[in-house]
């Protein structure tokens, strides 16, 4: 399971690169383009998304006692200090046994 997880996520970015670059280089006002638009943005935003969640993945997927505490300080961290430190806290919380 982890590995199609890593292989969704690599798919997910190649395809995130070839349509940012492809709709970098088209006009705006076709419609099949502008739906390239849409959806190379969409999938920028997903990955975007993921690491900004990434220290809850991080935390879920090492079971880690204080997860959700990690979740809930990830929700909050509007800079990049709280981010850092639930990443930090993610690491080092002991895992469930």
């Amino acid at each position: 399971m982890k590995n199609l997880i890593n292989y969704l996520m690599a798919g997910v970015i190649l395809l995130a690169f070839a349509l940012g670059y492809g709709a970098l280089h088209t006009d705006w006002f076709d419609n099949t383009e502008s739906i390239l638009y849409l959806v190379g943005y969409a999938a920028i935003f997903g990955i975007v998304l993921y690491f900004y969640f990434l220290p809850f993945v991080v935390a879920n997927h090492r079971k880690a006692k204080h997860r959700y505490g990690i979740l809930v300080l990830n929700i909050f961290a509007i800079t990049v200090i709280p981010w850092v430190a639930a990443l930090i806290w993610a690491f080092c919380d002991n895992s469930e046994k």
